[in-house]
């Protein structure tokens, strides 16, 4: 199962962001469901054998926006469909701001970003 992410930084978001995303939508021929009025999801119909991309869009306080594409792709082949379905997303958001900077791409930078782990005051501090 093939899984990237991506964030940039340097977002405006509000009601231009939305209409953006409406426009890439379109753009893309895909479908966009909004879950909350902060993040979306765009799926996108991808090669011939019409592999299905989920694309995640995560607002991030006060300027980020995580970008998360997974499929059923395999990650041993490269995951070309997934790989190039969140190029193609990237893109067209860089172009739209083009004061959005890059910051981070699991496919070039490493697996995943983990969530930083929060002490509690029933489990002892990371070391």
């Amino acid at each position: 199962m093939a899984r990237l992410e991506a964030v940039l930084g340097g977002m405006e978001h509000g009601p231009t962001f939305q209409a953006d995303l409406e426009r890439l939508n379109t753009e893309l021929a895909g479908h966009l469901e909004w879950l909350d009025p902060r993040n979306a999801e765009l799926r996108l119909a991808c090669g011939p054998d019409v592999l299905l991309v989920t694309v995640l869009l995560e607002r991030l306080s006060p300027d980020g926006l995580r970008i998360l594409a997974t499929s059923r792709e395999g990650m041993g082949t490269g995951a070309p469909h997934t790989t190039a379905s969140l190029e193609r997303v990237l893109n067209w958001l860089q172009q739209r701001q083009p004061s959005a900077q890059l910051s981070y791409r699991s496919d070039r930078d490493g697996p995943l970003q983990q969530q930083a782990s929060i002490a509690t005051p029933d489990a002892p501090a990371p070391h």
